[in-house]
């Protein structure tokens, strides 16, 4: 846990340096998300989302989903993110 503690510092600075970065916010989701810490990986997502149809956000969102039991709202958020992107894989998180 260590590792992803470490992670998440690490993108809070780089979005302190750069906040309209949409890519570290996501990337910070993920690691929550791994983290179990499912209310804070929501909230980049949603301002992640807020700025921009983006499909690894769709995809990151789908996960947090998932691992929270919404199998509906997680099969909606992943083709939401294939067809912005169809190369998107849900093992690149």
């Amino acid at each position: 846990m260590g590792e992803l503690t470490s992670a998440a510092t690490d993108y809070d600075e780089a979005i302190r340096l750069m906040p309209s970065n949409i890519s570290y916010l996501t990337q910070r989701a993920n690691v929550y998300r791994k983290m179990k810490q499912y209310p804070k990986a929501l909230a980049d997502i949603e301002l992640a989302l807020s700025r921009m149809d983006y499909a690894e956000a769709f995809l990151a969102r789908g996960l947090i989903k998932q691992e929270m039991g919404d199998e509906a709202g997680a099969k909606e958020d992943i083709a939401r993110a294939k067809s912005i992107e169809p190369r998107v894989k849900e093992d690149n998180f």
